[in-house]
């Protein structure tokens, strides 16, 4: 992990793309596998600059993410049952609620 980020939101402040992520990863099927393309899709991330941020392993490092070495393309697992996910579920349901007070997380 980049020594650099010594906390959650310096992990995200010093990774391109790692907001977007972390968001898309909290809209993904979590039962399904996807290539950096695809999370890169799924984020509005361009796929270049996925290259050439250290976000994807950043988040498998914090346990967001896991890579799957049986694949031929870069693939990742969203570990759903993780801290680091259901904390930032929590986060995005609480600002979604705030944001929107009639709205309720189910």
């Amino acid at each position: 992990m980049d020594q650099t980020a010594t906390g959650g939101w310096a992990l995200v402040a010093d990774n391109d793309g790692a907001a977007a992520l972390i968001g898309a990863v909290l809209e993904l099927d979590p039962d399904h596998s996807y290539t950096r393309s695809e999370l890169a899709d799924a984020a509005g991330v361009p796929l270049k600059d996925l290259y050439l941020s250290d976000a994807l392993d950043e988040l498998a490092a914090i346990g967001l993410l896991e890579s799957v070495q049986d694949a031929e393309e870069a693939t990742y697992e969203i570990v759903d049952d993780s801290t680091v996910y259901e904390r930032a579920a929590a986060f995005e349901d609480a600002v979604r609620e705030q944001v929107d007070p009639e709205r309720q997380s189910a």
